[in-house]
């Protein structure tokens, strides 16, 4: 076989960091809770979920529309420290997607929370996921922030 046969795969992984006002309870309630997915991000619909939001082997299905174009995802929860650390696994039709990492610390300013997701990319395209990535990351945070300070129910303008 040629060196120009093999696939190499890897993975594509961003992390960032944004410091709510608010105790980690306050984060950890909204970024557990699937319901509240189309509020931080309206090109998702949440189509089921299962088990007790943000306990070990729950999880959710979402679809994400960009354009015409949708895909289904399917979360499971395989590690969970409430209210400070969340890991999730992502599949999409049965094939790893990745994963995401959501943690909260808190600091003497409120709750330091992290997001840091990762994905398979092939050799060589890490870096164009990454910078794919990042700006979702930010608008992720930014969101989950503004929802956190308008008590969890809706964005604060």
């Amino acid at each position: 076989m040629s060196l120009s046969r093999i696939r190499r795969v890897g993975f594509a992984e961003v992390s960032d960091s944004v410091l709510v006002p608010v105790a980690p309870d306050a984060v950890w309630a909204v970024v557990i809770d699937p319901t509240k997915l189309p509020v931080l991000d309206p090109r998702v619909s949440l189509l089921e979920e299962f088990g007790a939001a943000g306990d070990l082997g729950s999880g959710y299905i979402v679809r994400v529309t960009r354009g015409r174009r949708s895909a289904d995802l399917h979360y499971l929860v395989v590690e969970s420290t409430a209210p400070n650390r969340l890991r999730m696994t992502v599949q999409r039709n049965g094939r790893d997607a990745g994963s995401q990492l959501v943690e909260t610390n808190p600091e003497r300013e409120g709750t330091r929370l992290t997001w840091t997701t990762r994905i398979p990319a092939q050799f060589g395209t890490a870096w164009v996921a990454r910078q794919i990535m990042r700006p979702e990351c930010r608008v992720w945070l930014k969101s989950v922030a503004g929802l956190v300070r308008a008590g969890g129910d809706g964005p604060q303008p």
